[in-house]
């Protein structure tokens, strides 16, 4: 999610502004708002579908404070191709983020939840915390992370996932990223999947406030026992996406 920020200013300060630009500076308050909407071909999450394959759309909406506090919302289309025919994903996150001169951190905790998921055995809502550290090294950036959640998706347990990736800005529209991922579940028969590794690379081109993205992505997943996890919802694919930031 790439979102434009726009400072919001108390009411009334964009009329004097016209009047008393230094007042309307003064009245601005320590608050930024952004928001973005995505279509996608394909919503991949940690190497595997969760539309079947099928086209996303996405949006979210963020605030944040200058102190670096954040929360925000984001949602999407689903199809896990279950008896409830669930097909919506709201995700609520609150966190932290900083930066001290190259290296940067983001601590924070996300609630996925699947509001027409009622009916089911097992409950897909849970909660994950995750901290992500930083460094930018001049011509390339790097990241890594790990999130954890003490009862996973289809309450499946403990769960980790570890990640790591590059990114290369080539030009002031351009960026190229690589990233890996390590996903650990406690419960892998309920999941439906053993532990496994998630790899892409992509490109983000920005043209007009839009970000066209293209990314392949793989991993090696399978169902506990062998074997490749059903309607082909693990396999490598090439995904496009066009989003506008609000």
């Amino acid at each position: 999610m790439r979102m434009s920020v726009f400072k919001s200013a108390v009411c009334g300060a964009a009329l004097l502004a016209l009047a008393a630009p230094a007042f309307a500076e003064e009245a601005e308050t320590p608050f930024s708002f952004s928001g973005s909407v995505t279509l996608t071909s394909d919503y991949v999450f940690r190497g595997i579908s969760h539309t079947q394959n099928d086209p996303a759309l996405q949006g979210s909406f963020d605030v944040a404070h200058n102190s670096g506090l954040y929360a925000g919302v984001w949602a999407s289309n689903v199809d896990f191709n279950d008896p409830t025919d669930t097909n919506m994903e709201v995700d609520l996150y609150v966190g932290f983020t900083n930066a001290i001169e190259a290296f940067s951190y983001d601590i924070g905790v996300i609630y996925y939840a699947y509001p027409d998921s009622g009916g089911t055995a097992f409950d897909y809502d849970y909660f994950e915390g995750k901290l992500i550290l930083g460094y930018d090294f001049g011509p390339v950036q790097a990241t890594g992370g790990v999130y954890y959640s003490p009862d996973f998706f289809f309450e499946t347990g403990d769960a980790f996932y570890v990640t790591g990736g590059l990114a290369l800005p080539v030009t002031d529209w351009l960026t190229l990223d690589a990233n890996i991922g390590y996903q650990s579940i406690d419960d892998n028969v309920n999941f439906g999947a053993d532990d496994y590794m998630d790899w892409n690379i992509g490109a983000t081109a920005a043209y007009e406030g839009f970000e066209f993205g293209v990314r392949y992505t793989d991993n090696d997943a399978e169902v506990p026992g062998g074997g490749d996890l059903a309607n082909d919802i693990a396999d490598s694919k090439v995904v496009f996406s066009i989003s506008r930031a609000l």
